[in-house]
């Protein structure tokens, strides 16, 4: 009995002893935390270009988080073709079909599995986001930037934010094999 009492005093003052080890290990994106950043910013944008703020349609999940599933599987970006063409998809949608103005929005982001380097062309305002990704450095409300700034650097997916008829959207991701896929689809009233 006195030897277990020694031997639990002798492990407790060797783990306080023994010098701190930090693992830095990039987090998984979080979609609630996504999904609450990305509005913060793309509302902040798009109050100072004088457009009322969104608001999330819960109601759109199922349908962005399918798509950005899709892409993931396919390791392919885009609005899809035929019968998965963005404008079927809206059509066999009975909610999303209701609307007059529906806009999606869709990205591919690099988040590595283990940390790696990487030299990409890509605008100065998104590079140091793809650089923190690589090397796993990136925290929840980042992911959101990264994503945003991708949309901003493209005038086609800019104008999508900057819709004015747009009231409400929702945003999903999906990751596979080190890369995040985004599918945004914004709504009017």
């Amino acid at each position: 009995m006195k030897s277990d009492k020694f031997r639990l005093l002798f492990y407790s003052m060797l783990f306080l002893l023994a010098p701190t080890v930090r693992a830095y290990c990039q987090s998984p994106i979080n979609a609630d935390s996504l999904l609450l950043h990305f509005k913060s910013i793309v509302n902040e944008y798009r109050i100072a270009n004088g457009i009322t703020p969104l608001q999330v349609d819960a109601k759109m999940k199922s349908h962005t988080a399918e798509w950005a599933k899709r892409m993931g599987e396919k390791g392919l970006v885009g609005h899809g073709a035929g019968l998965e063409a963005f404008s079927n998809r809206i059509n066999r949608n009975e909610y999303l079909n209701s609307f007059e103005v529906v806009l999606e929005n869709c990205t591919e982001l690099i988040t590595p599995i283990k940390p790696l380097i990487t030299d990409v062309l890509a605008p100065p305002n998104v590079k140091p986001y793809i650089v923190k990704s690589c090397a796993q450095k990136l925290k929840q409300r980042e992911y959101a930037m990264y994503c945003f700034l991708m949309w901003k650097n493209s005038p086609a997916h800019n104008k999508a934010l900057l819709n004015s008829q747009t009231t409400h959207f929702y945003l999903s991701s999906s990751t596979k094999n080190g890369r995040s896929y985004l599918c945004y689809v914004g709504r009017s009233s």
